[in-house]
């Protein structure tokens, strides 16, 4: 269903019958989903600007069980979403704060490799947009992105 989710994203024309399909179709399946379905599901409606209240609140109850497991891309494109829709998921938005807070202390650890480096600091620059965006980048988080890309 997310691979779905993500073709009908570049669609030049509207199917709201298919995204509904795909919606009704993936919350009673999001148990099955891992991190990178989950945040391509929420990605390919946001692009569409499609705010699908129930698929949303799904989406963020099942990534908020699994956000230890999420890594810097899929926090990035989950929290984009989130602000591209204009939909400020508290809860969601903070254990992704916490998780990237996680994320930047492995690499101050040296537990990641350098080839990964430029590409998490890129995705912990989205997450502290879509949060900035929708008024929830705290200090903490902030001052820790601004460490690491320094």
């Amino acid at each position: 269903m997310a691979n779905t989710a993500w073709a009908i994203s570049i669609l030049t024309y509207e199917d709201d019958p298919l995204c509904d399909a795909i919606s009704a179709a993936s919350i009673p399946k999001l148990w099955q989903f891992g991190p990178q379905e989950l945040s391509n599901t929420v990605w390919a409606f946001a692009v569409r600007g499609i705010k699908d209240r129930p698929l949303l609140a799904a989406v963020s109850a099942r990534s908020q069980r699994n956000i230890r497991n999420f890594g810097s891309q899929v926090l990035a494109n989950t929290s984009w979403a989130f602000a591209n829709l204009s939909v400020p998921d508290n809860p969601l938005l903070h254990a992704i704060s916490s998780s990237a807070s996680r994320l930047i202390g492995q690499l101050h650890t040296g537990q990641l490799a350098e080839r990964f480096l430029h590409q998490m600091l890129l995705d912990f620059t989205a997450i502290a947009w879509a949060l900035s965006f929708l008024l929830l980048l705290g200090d903490t988080l902030y001052k820790s992105i601004r460490s690491a890309a320094l």
